[in-house]
């Protein structure tokens, strides 16, 4: 049974989630330069229940869980993280995701799932003047690094499961010009406008997940634009496309594929898109993510062999330029998406049910 999360407990989520990616967006301002690691662990923190409150945010978990609990859909969110060290072996041989997340829903009724992704973080670098323009890239992406989350993406046979993670700032950051471009871009780009469900290429008719969410107010997404482009997403196909070259992408070239991908690229859903709408869409349905018992072990920050190719035959062993284990990522988050009720007993499913 596939769970269909209501509109209203979908909005008060996203919005928790875009106030996440707005926070990461403003350690951009002042001509600061946050590296991604201390990024990503400030993303973890501000994801988990524990740590959330040391950091200021517009829509806190807290106030989240508050409105879920007033809600009719009867369901919370529990968020938690934990760091795992590497070797140094692992870390200047094989670099794989910085973040596991997992998904999981528990529910009485509709039972239970869990999934999991990988994320790669890049962060945008200002050029020699030390200003963000459009051409702007991420220039600590590799190739090599790319190929290596492909490999492992197919070995586990984990299709829409590895996304690269974008830290950027918002748009008042850039150039006063191209800030005008960027915001015109989002305008134009964005799927969501004037439509609150749409077709996705494998996932059929899905719920908006974005500022069409917010409100219908065109003064409310001017402003949210504003606030654009912060913290993104990309699913490895759409990266491998506009990296096809081995150079890191630019935000120009990023905007791109997201304006074009209708055009050019159908099934390209994920090219550049707001970080909340990852979380939001994996928390309800089963397309994204993997969970091979294997997968979820990885994700959870565990050291999994790494599976044979499927061309190389079962008993050949794995090329010697591969890791006999798969490095796990450096951080590991935990969305558990539950009932808030009680319900009785006579409404729970049995397992032939479901």
């Amino acid at each position: 049974m596939v769970f269909r999360m209501p509109a209203a407990e979908g909005h008060i989520i996203w919005r928790y989630l875009d106030g996440v990616s707005q926070a990461l967006a403003r350690r951009f301002n002042g001509g600061s330069s946050p590296n991604e690691e201390n990024l990503t662990f400030l993303l973890c923190e501000l994801l988990d229940e524990g740590t959330t409150g040391l950091h200021l945010l517009h829509y806190p978990l807290t106030k989240a869980k508050e409105e879920l609990a007033k809600s009719d859909g009867g369901v919370t969110l529990d968020v938690m993280f934990e760091t795992h060290e590497h070797s140094k072996h692992v870390e200047h041989h094989f670099s794989g995701a910085d973040l596991g997340v997992i998904f999981v829903f528990e529910h009485p009724f509709f039972g239970r799932s869990e999934r999991a992704i990988l994320l790669q973080a890049k962060r945008l670098f200002p050029d020699t003047r030390n200003d963000y323009t459009l051409k702007a890239d991420f220039r600590s992406f590799h190739a090599a690094q790319r190929d290596f989350l492909r490999t492992i993406a197919d070995r586990f046979d984990a299709e829409d499961a590895v996304f690269y993670l974008w830290y950027a700032p918002s748009s008042t950051a850039f150039t006063i010009n191209d800030a005008k471009v960027l915001r015109s871009l989002e305008a134009h780009s964005s799927p969501f406008e004037g439509r609150y469900f749409y077709r996705h290429p494998r996932f059929g008719y899905i719920q908006e997940s974005s500022i069409a969410r917010l409100s219908d107010q065109e003064d409310v997404k001017a402003a949210w634009r504003l606030t654009q482009p912060a913290t993104r997403y990309s699913g490895l196909d759409s990266i491998e496309d506009v990296t096809r070259s081995g150079r890191a992408p630019s935000i120009d070239a990023l905007y791109r594929a997201r304006v074009f991908r209708g055009r050019h690229y159908p099934d390209r859903w994920s090219s550049f898109e707001p970080f909340a709408d990852l979380f939001l869409l994996a928390m309800q349905h089963r397309s994204i993510g993997h969970s091979s018992d294997e997968w979820l072990r990885l994700a959870k920050g565990e050291q999994v062999p790494l599976p044979l190719s499927s061309t190389t035959g079962t008993g050949a062993r794995a090329p010697s330029e591969m890791p006999d284990v798969v490095p796990p990522p450096k951080h590991s988050v935990t969305f558990t998406l539950r009932s808030s009720l009680t319900w009785p007993e006579e409404f729970r499913l049995d397992d032939e049910d479901m």
